[in-house]
């Protein structure tokens, strides 16, 4: 299986994905929607496209040109119907070629905390989070549900944090992949906004930092294998998910 994923900065990354996809013996690639320019060919012949996160959101198109070809990786991949997974920028990405409205959510949810399950989400590869394993939250934005889009996941702040289209789409606003290992990375890679955000305390974001325990890992990686197990079981995915 060829894995391709779209980042934006280092350090957000496949995270705790990556061994688990490198063990059932799929190849990766990482591409960089700046720098790349043959990106269209690496992405036809994925077998699995992740939208991974980053610091810049979907309505600064005009800021950020890379929004656009994000955005068309994204329109491409939802065309062909393949498997198509996006975290966080990525989620809010594929809500937004699907038709639904991406927005400022008036405050940052940060830290690592639990996510709450819809019906729908205990029944989908989610159901590994719903022992209170804790993600990582790290958005200012949030999305609608787009039309024929099943919800799964909600928290206190964001009503919207993870929903599916068909077996081959799903997309989740919180980070199921990051590895609390490299958590400092995120700090300083994001210390500008941390700075900015005084209603947060960087020793406690720290400090909310889960250990890498062998269940908090291997329930971040339950969500993607059980996820890729799904479409992989079913001979026709859905066919597209454009508006």
């Amino acid at each position: 299986m060829k894995v391709v994923a779209l980042r934006f900065v280092p350090f957000e990354d496949l995270g705790i994905w990556e061994a688990a996809l490198r063990k059932g013996g799929a190849t990766i690639e990482y591409i960089d929607p700046v720098f790349d320019s043959a990106w269209a060919d690496q992405v036809h012949d994925a077998s699995l496209v992740v939208v991974l996160g980053g610091p810049i959101a979907v309505y600064d198109d005009t800021k950020y040109p890379i929004i656009r070809r994000a955005l068309s990786i994204v329109e491409n991949r939802l065309r062909m119907g393949s498997p198509l997974l996006g975290v966080c920028l990525g989620a809010q990405l594929i809500a937004k070629v699907m038709g639904a409205r991406v927005y400022r959510s008036g405050s940052r949810e940060i830290g690592w905390a639990g996510v709450s399950l819809t019906e729908e989400g205990r029944q989908s590869p989610l159901k590994s989070l719903s022992t209170g394993i804790k993600v990582l939250h790290w958005h200012g934005d949030t999305f609608n549900l787009p039309g024929g889009a099943s919800r799964l996941a909600f928290t206190q702040k964001t009503e919207n944090q993870a929903f599916s289209f068909g077996n081959n789409v799903l997309a989740l606003q919180f980070h199921a992949e990051a590895r609390p290992l490299f958590f400092e990375q995120w700090l300083i890679g994001h210390a500008a906004e941390m700075h900015q955000t005084t209603a947060l305390d960087i020793a406690e974001v720290r400090a909310g930092c889960p250990k890498e325990l062998d269940d908090q890992i291997q329930a971040g990686q339950r969500v993607l294998l059980d996820w890729i197990d799904g479409w992989n079981s079913r001979a026709k995915p859905v066919a597209s998910a454009m508006v």
